[in-house]
């Protein structure tokens, strides 16, 4: 069996205070300061994940707001172009009524302009009708001949 003297107990003792010491002076400070950097570290990590995560909240905001103002501009070019192409037909129509009126107009001047001359045109034919028979035929039309 083991003899159990002063020195054991005495080595026992200073093991223990050297143990103490130790955790007092060097293990504690050193555990404290590498959970420190650990608290830091993953502090910043997290907060870095949540500016990450309303960051990326506020990109797609931003993008749902982008998203909905090219809608609302695209059907904003779309009624505007709408109401051009009503403003177009609009206007054609418009025109093409000032042009049919201008050409009933005119139709209608020529038919009167042709129902004045057309009589005098009638003697004046006959006139020259005459004058051909006459001159290049060396003969004389009836009223007869003339009138058929």
């Amino acid at each position: 069996m083991l003899e159990i003297n002063a020195s054991i107990l005495f080595i026992t003792i200073l093991i223990w205070l050297s143990m103490h010491f130790l955790k007092n002076i060097f293990f504690d400070p050193v555990i404290s300061i590498i959970n420190k950097r650990y608290q830091l570290t993953e502090g910043a990590k997290i907060e870095a994940e949540e500016i990450n995560k309303q960051a990326q909240l506020l990109l797609e905001q931003y993008q749902e707001k982008i998203r909905k103002a090219k809608i609302q501009v695209y059907e904003n070019i779309k009624k505007q172009s709408i109401l051009l192409q009503q403003q177009k037909i609009t206007e054609i129509q418009k025109a093409k009524k000032e042009l049919d009126e201008v050409v009933n107009k005119t139709i209608s001047d020529l038919n009167k302009h042709l129902n004045e001359i057309e009589p005098e045109l009638k003697k004046e034919s006959i006139t020259i009708a005459a004058l051909i028979s006459k001159n290049i035929l060396n003969r004389e039309i009836s009223n007869y001949e003339i009138k058929s």
